[in-house]
C-alpha cells in the first residue's frame, strides 16, 4: 500500500478521534476492518509484514514479524515473531518468538522462545525457553527452560531446567533441574536436581539431589541425595545422602548417609552413616555409626559406633563403641568402649573402657578402665583403673589406680595409687600413694606418700611424705617429712623435717628441721633449726638455729643461733648469736653476740658483743663490747668497749672505752677512755681521758686527761692535764696542767701550771705558773709567776 496507505490511515485515525465516527472513509483492508469491528487502532507505525490468517478480535498495538494462524481474541501489544496457532485469549505484552499452539487466556509480559502447546491461565512474567505442553494456571516471573507436562497451579519465581510431569501448586522460587513426577503443593526455594515421585506439602530451600518417593510435609533446607521412601513431616535442614525409609517427623540439621527404617521424631543435628531401626525421639547431634535397635528419647550429641539395645533417655554427648544394654537416664558425653550392663542416671563424660556393673547417680567426666561395683552418686572426671567397691558421692576429677573400699564424699582431682579405706569428705587434688585411713576433710594438692591416721580439715598442697596423727585444721603447701602429732591450724608453705608436738596457727613459709613443743600462732618464713618450746605469735622471715623457750611477738628476719628466754615483741632483723633473756620490743637490726637481759625499746643497728642488763630506749648504730646495765635513751654511733651504768640521752658518735656512770644529755662525737661519773649535757668533741665527776654543760674540743668534778659550762678547746674542780665558764683555749678550784669567766689562751683558786674574770694569754688565789679583772699578756 505503500506511502499513500500510511497517510490515508493517519487521517481516517484523525478524523476518526475529532468525530466519533469511524466508517466515514472507507478504503481498502483498514477501512474494512475498522468498519467490521468498530475497534479503533491507537498506533501510528503498525507493521504487518508476515501472512495472517487467523482470526483476530481483539486489541493490536504491538509488532509481529511470525505466523499467526491461531485465535486471538485478547489484547496484544509485545513483539510476536514466532509461530502462534493456538488459541489467545488473554493478554500478551511481552516478547514471544517460540513456537505456540496451545490455549492462553492469562496474563504474559515475559519472553517466551520455546515451545508452548499447554494451556495457560494464569501469569507469566518470566522468560520461557523449554517446552510446556501441561496446564499452568499460576503465577510465574522465573526461567522455565526445561520440559513442562503437568499441572502449575502455584507460583514460580524460580529457575527451571528439569522436567515436570507431575501435579503443582505450591510456590517455587529455587532452581529445578530434576525430574519431577510427583505431587507438590509446597513452598520450594532450593536448589533440586533429583529424582521427585512423591508427595510433596512441606517448605523445601535446600539441595536435593537424591530420590524422594516418600511423602513429604515437612521443612527442608538442607542438602539431599539420597533415597526418601518414607514419611517425612519434619524438619531437615542438614545434610541427606543415606536411605530413608521410616517414619521422620523430627527436627534433622545434622548430616545422614546410612540406612534408617525407624521412628523419628526427635531433633537430630548430628551425622548418622549406621543402621537405625530403633524409636528415636530425644535430640541427637552426634556422630552414628553404630547399630541402633533400643529406645532414645533422650539428647545424644556424641559418637556411637557401637551396639546398642537398650534403653536411653538421658542425654550422651561422647564417644559410645562398647557394648551397652543397660538403663541409662543420665547424661553421657565421653568415650566409652567397655560393657555396661548397669544402671546409670548420671552425668558422664569421661571415657570408660572398663566394666561396670553398679549403680552411677552422680557425674562421670573421668576415665575409667578399671572395675566398679560400688555405688557411685559424685562427680568424677578423672582416671580410674583400680579397684573401687566403696561409696563415693564426691567429686572426683583425679587419677585412681590404687584400692578404694572407704567413704568418699570429697572432692577428689589428684592422682591415687595407695590405699584408701577411710573416711574422706574434703577435697583433694594432689598425688596419694601412701596409706590413709583416717578422717580427712579438708583440702589436699600436694604429694602425699607418708602414713595418715590423723584428722585433717584443713589445707594441704605441698609434699607430704612424714607421718600425720595429730590434727590439721590448716593450710599447708610446703614440704613435710617428719613427724606431726600436735595440733596445727595455721598455714605451711615451708619445708618441714622435724618434730612437731605443739599447737601451730601460724604461717609457716620457712624451713623448719628442729624440734617444736611451744605454741606458734606467728608468721615464719625463715628456717628454723633449732629447739623452740616458747610461745611465738610474731613473724619470723631469718634462720633461727639457737633454743627458743620464750615469748616471741615481734618481727624477726635476722639470724639466730643464740639462747632465747626472754620476750620479744619488736623488730629484728640483724644477728644474734648471744643469750637473751630481757624485754625487747624495739627495732634491731645489727649484730648482737653478747648477753642481754635488760629492755630494750629502742633502735639498734650496731654491732654489740657487750653484757646489756640495763633499759634501752634510744637509737644505736654503734659497736658495743662494753657492759651496759644503765638507761640509755639517746643516740649512739660510736664504738664503745667500756662500762656504762649512768644514765645517756645524749648523742653519741664518738669512741668510748672507759667507766661511764654519770648523766649524759649532750652530744658527744670525741674520744673517751676515761672515767665519768658526773653530768655531761654540752658538746663534747674532744679527747678524754681522765676522770670527770662533776657537771660539764659547755663546749669540750680540746684534750683532757686530768680530773675534773667542778662545774664547765664554757668553751674548752685546749689540753688539760691538771685537776679542776672550780667554776668555769669562760673559754679555755690554752695548756692547763695545774690545779684550779677557783671560777674563770674570763678568756685563757695562755699556759697554766699553776694552782688557782681565785676568780679570773680576765683575759689571760701568758704563763701562769704560780699560786693565785685572788681576784683578776685584767689583761696578763706576759710571764707571771706568783708565790
Amino acid at each position: 500500500m505503500g506511502d499513500a496507505a500510511r497517510r490515508l490511515r493517519f487521517l481516517t485515525a484523525l478524523l476518526s478521534g475529532l468525530t466519533g465516527r469511524s466508517n466515514r472513509f472507507p478504503h481498502g483492508k483498514v477501512a474494512s476492518k475498522l468498519q467490521n469491528t468498530g475497534i479503533a487502532e491507537s498506533t501510528v507505525d503498525l507493521q504487518e509484514s508476515i501472512a495472517e490468517s487467523s482470526t483476530e478480535s481483539g486489541t493490536e498495538s504491538g509488532t509481529e514479524s511470525g505466523t499467526d494462524t491461531g485465535t486471538e481474541s485478547g489484547t496484544e501489544s509485545g513483539t510476536e515473531s514466532g509461530t502462534d496457532t493456538g488459541t489467545d485469549t488473554g493478554t500478551e505484552s511481552g516478547t514471544e518468538s517460540g513456537t505456540e499452539s496451545g490455549t492462553e487466556s492469562g496474563t504474559e509480559s515475559g519472553t517466551e522462545s520455546g515451545t508452548d502447546t499447554g494451556t495457560e491461565s494464569g501469569t507469566e512474567s518470566g522468560t520461557e525457553s523449554g517446552t510446556e505442553s501441561g496446564t499452568e494456571s499460576g503465577t510465574e516471573s522465573g526461567a522455565e527452560s526445561g520440559t513442562d507436562t503437568g499441572t502449575e497451579s502455584g507460583t514460580e519465581s524460580g529457575t527451571d531446567t528439569g522436567t515436570e510431569s507431575g501435579t503443582e501448586s505450591g510456590t517455587d522460587t529455587g532452581t529445578e533441574s530434576g525430574t519431577e513426577s510427583g505431587t507438590e503443593s509446597g513452598t520450594e526455594s532450593g536448589t533440586d536436581t533429583g529424582t521427585e515421585s512423591g508427595t510433596e506439602s512441606g517448605t523445601e530451600s535446600g539441595t536435593d539431589t537424591g530420590t524422594e518417593s516418600g511423602t513429604e510435609s515437612g521443612t527442608e533446607s538442607g542438602t539431599g541425595s539420597g533415597t526418601e521412601s518414607g514419611t517425612d513431616t519434619g524438619t531437615e535442614s542438614g545434610t541427606e545422602s543415606g536411605t530413608e525409609s521410616g517414619t521422620d517427623t523430627g527436627t534433622e540439621s545434622g548430616t545422614e548417609s546410612g540406612t534408617e527404617s525407624g521412628t523419628e521424631s526427635g531433633t537430630d543435628t548430628g551425622t548418622e552413616s549406621g543402621t537405625d531401626t530403633g524409636t528415636e525421639s530425644g535430640t541427637e547431634s552426634g556422630t552414628d555409626t553404630g547399630t541402633e535397635s533400643g529406645t532414645e528419647s533422650g539428647i545424644d550429641t556424641g559418637t556411637e559406633s557401637g551396639t546398642e539395645s537398650g534403653t536411653e533417655s538421658g542425654t550422651e554427648s561422647g564417644a559410645e563403641s562398647g557394648t551397652d544394654t543397660g538403663t541409662e537416664s543420665g547424661t553421657e558425653s565421653g568415650t566409652e568402649s567397655g560393657t555396661e550392663s548397669g544402671t546409670e542416671s548420671d552425668t558422664e563424660s569421661g571415657a570408660e573402657s572398663g566394666t561396670e556393673s553398679g549403680t552411677e547417680s552422680g557425674t562421670d567426666t573421668g576415665t575409667e578402665s578399671g572395675t566398679e561395683s560400688g555405688t557411685e552418686s559424685g562427680t568424677e572426671s578423672g582416671t580410674e583403673s583400680g579397684t573401687d567397691t566403696g561409696t563415693e558421692s564426691g567429686t572426683d576429677t583425679g587419677t585412681e589406680s590404687g584400692t578404694e573400699s572407704g567413704t568418699e564424699s570429697g572432692t577428689d582431682t589428684g592422682t591415687d595409687t595407695g590405699t584408701e579405706s577411710g573416711t574422706d569428705t574434703g577435697t583433694e587434688s594432689g598425688t596419694e600413694s601412701g596409706t590413709d585411713t583416717g578422717t580427712e576433710s579438708g583440702t589436699e594438692s600436694g604429694t602425699e606418700s607418708g602414713t595418715d591416721t590423723g584428722t585433717e580439715s584443713g589445707t594441704e598442697s605441698g609434699t607430704d611424705t612424714g607421718t600425720e596423727s595429730g590434727t590439721d585444721t590448716g593450710t599447708e603447701s610446703g614440704t613435710d617429712t617428719g613427724t606431726e602429732s600436735g595440733t596445727e591450724s595455721g598455714t605451711e608453705s615451708g619445708t618441714e623435717s622435724g618434730t612437731e608436738s605443739g599447737t601451730e596457727s601460724g604461717a609457716d613459709s620457712g624451713t623448719d628441721t628442729g624440734t617444736e613443743s611451744g605454741t606458734d600462732t606467728g608468721t615464719e618464713s625463715g628456717t628454723d633449726t633449732g629447739t623452740e618450746s616458747g610461745t611465738e605469735s610474731g613473724t619470723e622471715s631469718g634462720t633461727d638455729t639457737g633454743t627458743e623457750s620464750g615469748t616471741d611477738t615481734g618481727t624477726e628476719s635476722g639470724t639466730e643461733s643464740g639462747t632465747d628466754t626472754g620476750t620479744e615483741s619488736g623488730t629484728e632483723s640483724g644477728t644474734e648469736s648471744g643469750t637473751d633473756t630481757g624485754t625487747e620490743s624495739g627495732t634491731e637490726s645489727g649484730t648482737e653476740s653478747g648477753t642481754e637481759s635488760g629492755t630494750e625499746s629502742g633502735t639498734e643497728s650496731s654491732t654489740e658483743s657487750s653484757t646489756e642488763f640495763g633499759t634501752e630506749s634510744g637509737t644505736e648504730s654503734s659497736t658495743e663490747s662494753s657492759t651496759e646495765s644503765g638507761t640509755e635513751s639517746g643516740t649512739e654511733s660510736g664504738t664503745e668497749s667500756g662500762t656504762e651504768s649512768g644514765t645517756e640521752s645524749s648523742t653519741e658518735s664518738g669512741t668510748e672505752s672507759g667507766t661511764e656512770s654519770g648523766t649524759e644529755s649532750g652530744t658527744e662525737s670525741g674520744t673517751e677512755s676515761g672515767t665519768e661519773s658526773g653530768t655531761e649535757s654540752g658538746t663534747d668533741t674532744g679527747t678524754e681521758s681522765g676522770t670527770e665527776s662533776g657537771t660539764d654543760t659547755g663546749t669540750d674540743t680540746g684534750t683532757e686527761s686530768g680530773t675534773e668534778s667542778g662545774t664547765e659550762s664554757g668553751t674548752d678547746t685546749g689540753t688539760e692535764s691538771g685537776t679542776e674542780s672550780g667554776t668555769d665558764t669562760g673559754t679555755d683555749t690554752g695548756t692547763e696542767s695545774g690545779t684550779e678550784s677557783g671560777t674563770e669567766s674570763g678568756t685563757d689562751t695562755g699556759t697554766e701550771s699553776g694552782t688557782e683558786s681565785g676568780t679570773d674574770t680576765g683575759t689571760d694569754t701568758g704563763t701562769e705558773s704560780g699560786t693565785d688565789t685572788g681576784v683578776m679583772l685584767g689583761v696578763i699578756t706576759k710571764q707571771k709567776s706568783i708565790k
